[in-house]
This record gives structure tokens, sequence and C-alpha cells, in this order.
């Protein structure tokens, strides 16, 4: 036991010397003898500070589980989570914290903030003490809700201590943005110090930039800062660490396309006993905008982009011989795959009322399987002109993934784009597939007779509080990157935004 201790106090002071690496060397020795909280929690934590988080991540998480109590590996157990981007799991940990001081729930509230719940984010962190990072957290969240007025006054709270700050000053270029104060805009930017930004603060700096130029119609301009912030978002550590595992990839594209190279007969087709109604389509077609008018309908819920079918596709998207698994599904497979999906509906769907709509515009090239599962499924599918869609893809700052990655680059976001269309479409008409198209410009156009149109097809009725639809928007949680236009009044200028950059379309 003595030798233990000495170890374990070696080892610790080891840590205290940055010496990170015979620290972590000590825990091992000590982990080779016998099972130890303290050598568990020194592994982790210098395997941390190693920059190995993936590591790291295993021991600190059964060190915390066996002392959940313990600050230290509550901080360092939810930044490892955070910069793994494992933003799920980290709030299921946060809950399990029951006394919370200021940077467990500092890191909590980047977590809430990255899932996309923004109103979490913000009441995690309001009743601190005032420090720049509170103040930051709560002007970008503030902002993702449209909450204008509270975003504006938690920006300029965080200047007053902070003058140089990013986060807060590029807060509130976007409100003049919104507000179309361009010159206020342009003056507001130059007080950030390029130099000191990280490669994702500095793809935002290049994006905002680009949306000055647009605003003064300066398009050779503003396409070129769009590219400097695809190019500063490839140097990011979210960007580095892909690894493809995704189902919205080119390859995963082309194995679909190889098994459905001609039509495949399904013989046993069992329909859901429950309704099923999927929204897909090109991103940036004005789904986001339709799914929150839907929602505003009474018997209407819509579950906005999450994984309900990952567990699903991971049956089948691995190779030929996984998908040529769907052709031979007996009844009772079926029957379970149904009752997979069905459950996590239920999961992430906090409201049951009537109807559930699942939005995830790029489950397009999924048509086939999910037709295969749910052959009575309706498909809402949203369609717009393809160079506005590659336009607002390449220009959009997404978050990094497998899918969002294809859009960093000019001439892969436009094939992209077009494989998934093609092969979608496809797929719908193969099938006979449920489905009603909504074509953007249309819909802009006249978007309550579509949205009438639309009803018609679920089989429901015209309610008058749709056409009070922003009204719900305003502080609600919008998790993709059009809640702030989701929020403005429909207008025709959204169109034929390519014409201004025709140079680009040549090729």
């Amino acid at each position: 036991m003595n030798r233990i201790r000495k170890l374990l106090d070696q080892g610790f002071e080891f840590f205290n010397n940055k010496d990170y690496g015979n620290a972590y060397n000590t825990a091992k020795l000590v982990l080779n003898s016998r099972y130890n909280i303290d050598a568990l929690a020194l592994a982790g934590t210098s395997l941390f500070k190693l920059g190995e988080i993936e590591k790291a991540e295993e021991y600190i998480a059964k060190a915390f589980n066996e002392n959940p109590n313990n600050k230290s590996l509550q901080i360092y157990y939810l930044d490892s989570l955070l910069k793994l981007s494992k933003y799920e799991k980290g709030i299921e940990v946060l809950k399990k914290i029951k006394l919370k001081e200021f940077n467990v729930n500092l890191i909590g509230a980047k977590l809430y903030q990255l899932n996309g719940l923004f109103s979490e984010a913000i009441n995690l962190i309001q009743n601190i003490s005032p420090r720049i990072e509170k103040f930051e957290i709560m002007a970008w969240n503030y902002e993702k809700l449209n909450l204008n007025v509270k975003a504006r006054q938690n920006a300029k709270h965080g200047l007053k201590l902070d003058p140089p700050n990013f986060i807060c000053n590029i807060i509130l270029t976007k409100l003049f943005l919104r507000r179309k104060k361009i010159k206020k805009a342009k003056n507001q930017i130059k007080r950030i110090k390029k130099k000191r930004l990280n490669s994702t603060n500095l793809s935002i700096y290049y994006s905002t930039k680009a949306e000055i130029f647009e605003k003064n119609q300066q398009y050779n301009k503003a396409f070129r800062g769009y590219t400097k912030s695809n190019n500063a978002l490839k140097n990011t550590t979210e960007f580095l660490n892909l690894k493809g595992h995704n189902y919205y990839t080119f390859e995963k594209i082309n194995l679909i396309k190889e098994y459905f190279s001609t039509k495949v007969s399904f013989n046993n087709l069992i329909p859901s006993r429950e309704e099923i109604t999927f929204m897909v389509g090109f991103p940036r077609s004005g789904t986001t905008l339709l799914e929150n008018i839907l929602n505003s309908h009474t018997k209407i819920t819509t579950i906005e982009e999450k994984p309900l079918l990952d567990e699903i596709f991971s049956l089948f998207l691995n190779d030929l011989a996984s998908m040529n698994r769907l052709t031979d599904l007996s009844k009772e497979e079926l029957l379970s795959l149904q009752n997979t999906y069905l459950t996590n509906r239920t999961n992430y769907s906090k409201s049951q009322k009537g109807l559930i709509i699942d939005k995830l515009p790029l489950n397009i090239i999924h048509i086939g399987i999910i037709y295969r599962i749910f052959p009575n499924a309706k498909f809402i599918i949203s369609t717009r002109d393809v160079r506005d869609v590659a336009l607002s893809c390449y220009f959009q700052n997404f978050a990094v993934n497998d899918a969002m990655a294809n859009f960093l680059d000019w001439n892969t976001t436009k094939k992209y784009l077009e494989e998934i269309m093609q092969l979608g479409m496809k797929l719908i008409k193969e099938y006979s597939a449920n489905h009603i198209i909504v074509n953007y410009e249309d819909f802009v156009n006249a978007p309550f007779k579509k949205v009438r149109e639309i009803l018609t097809f679920l089989d429901l009725e015209w309610q008058d509080e749709i056409l009070n639809y922003r009204k719900k928007i305003v502080g609600k949680n919008i998790n993709t990157p059009s809640y702030e236009k989701v929020s403005q009044k429909i207008t025709l200028k959204r169109t034929n935004k390519w014409k201004n950059y025709t140079k680009y379309f040549k090729d």
C-alpha cells in the first residue's frame, strides 16, 4: 500500500510540474498493479494535457463515475466531451452533477449551445457572476434565438470588459447587418484583431466580412471572402478529425446508386401502423421556414434534423452486401425496424400532437431505404434553383461534419448537390412514393397557398393560426443556419441570387 501511495504522490508531483508524460506513466504503473481511482484520474488528466483527448476520456469517465462530486473530474470530463464534439453525452453528464461551480456551468453552457439548445445555455449561465465568458455566451445564444435587444445588451456589457473581444464584436456586427446598417457593421468588425483568432473564429470573421461585401454589392470580394471562410474551416480540429463516418457522403451516395442501378423489387411491403412523414430535399431550400410554418398548426409536430434513422442506416449502408439485405427482409424484421424508428421518434419529440414531420433535407438520398421500411410514408420534397442552393451552401458557415464538409469547396458543392437531387428524384419516381414537391421560388411567391396544398396532402385542414407563425419563432431554438431568415418576412428577394455570381457558374 505504501508503494502505491508513493507512486501516486510522485505522479501528482510530475503533473504539478507539467511533466505529463511521466505523470501518465506513473499512473499506468499503479493501474497495472491494482484498480485505483486516483490513478485513473491522474492517467486521464495527464493524457488530456498531452492532447490525447480520446484516450483521456476513457480514464476520466471511469474516475468520474466513481467520484462524480470531484470538481476537477467534472471539469476535465465535460471539457473532454466538448473537445470530442460529444455534446449530447456531455449534457447527460452535466445533468448528473448536482452542485455546479462556475467552470462547470461555463463548459455546460457551451455544450448546450453547440447542441443547439440555446435557451438552456442561457438558463445555465445567466445567474453566475459577471465575466467576459458569460457575456459571450449570453450574446451568442440570444442572437440565435432572435432576441436581438438582449443579444446587443450582453455584447455591449462584454465589450466593457474586453473591447477587442471577438464574440461580442461579431454579434454586434451581425445585428447591424440585420438592421441594414452596413457602415456601422463595417466599423464594428474592424475592432476585431484578426491575428488573435483561431481557425473557427477566423472562418466566422471572413464569413461576416463577406456578408458586408455582399450587402455593398461587391460580389467578387464577397465570393473571395466566403472562400477564405471555408479555407479557414479546413484548418480546424473538427475538419482534420473527420473520419467519413456519415450517411451522407459521396461514398454512401455511390453505394446507394450501385444498389439501385436497376429497380429492386420489394415483395413483402409492410405499411407502418402510424403515419410517417419526412421533409427532405435540397439544403437551404426553405425547409426550416416551411417546417416552422407547419409547426404552428395545432395538429403538427416537427422534429428538426435529428438522427432518427441512423440506427436503421447502420444496418444497410456499410457495403453492397449489407444493402442487399434490404431485398429479403422478413415481416418480423420490417416490423422491428419500424418500431426502432418510432421509439427514436418518441425520444426526440417532446410533444406528440397529431402528425409528426421528420425534417432532415439530406435524407433525400435515402428515399429508397425509407420506402423499403415505410412504404406508406409521405414525403415533402423541397427543391430550389440549384445555382441558388449551391451559393447558399458554399456561403453558409455550417458546423463541420462529414456531410457539410462537401460545401467547403466550390466545385464539390455543385457536384454534391447535383448528385443528391438526381438520386432522390430517381428513387421517388421509381417507387411511386407518396410525395408533394415544394419549389422554393413558387413557395416564397405564394407561401400560404402552398401551405394549403401541403395540408391537403397531409389530410389536415387549414388553421388561421398559421398566418401568425412568426410570433412563435422569436425565442425558439432553431438549430439550423436559417434561424435569422425564418424570423423575417417572406420575400422574393431571396431568389435568383446566383445572377450576381454568374461568372462562377461558367465552368
